[in-house]
């Protein structure tokens, strides 16, 4: 059985699309799927949001939990476009966050029905409320808190273990 490739639908064309000059590189994203860009450049939700909503709904009609939403444009867009992936998926989808300071796509993973334990594996933070997460908090980037956590759940394993 063959693996069916993922897409990273994103939301608008970049700025500068339109004259040929994109301002914004997004090939990095590309490493999660093959692209599918959905609206123009300058789209926007004016006075009736109906026409745009249905013509979101039928390109975004064949997004699986497995693919990505790219994040880009006017931010009401953007907001529609979550929602209507939402409620085709029960509330379960993927984001591509771009990390200035790291300068590269993280993948995140969202469920808005999610019963407010947070766990990464078998840490459950509501009940281990070590100092070391303190670290965590302290890291200077996103590449570096994944780091410290996964540091801490090996120490808990660890700990568990003996």
């Amino acid at each position: 059985m063959t693996e069916s490739k993922k897409t990273v639908y994103v939301i608008q064309e970049l700025p500068g699309t339109k004259a040929g000059a994109p301002k914004i590189n997004i090939m990095s994203a590309s490493k999660y799927g093959e692209f599918k860009f959905l609206l123009p450049e300058f789209s926007q939700i004016i006075f009736s949001p109906g026409p745009l909503i249905f013509k979101l709904r039928n390109l975004l009609k064949n997004y699986t939990p497995e693919d990505y939403l790219l994040l880009t444009g006017d931010p009401a867009i953007i907001g529609v476009a979550c929602s209507i992936v939402s409620d085709m998926t029960n509330g379960r989808y993927n984001l591509l966050k771009w990390d200035k300071q790291d300068r590269m796509y993280y993948p995140i993973s969202i469920n808005l029905h999610e019963k407010g334990k947070y766990k990464m594996s078998n840490i459950n933070f509501e009940q281990d409320r070590r100092e070391d997460l303190d670290s965590v908090n302290e890291a200077g980037s996103l590449a570096e808190q994944v780091v410290k956590l996964q540091k801490l759940e090996e120490d808990f394993l660890k700990k568990k273990m003996s």
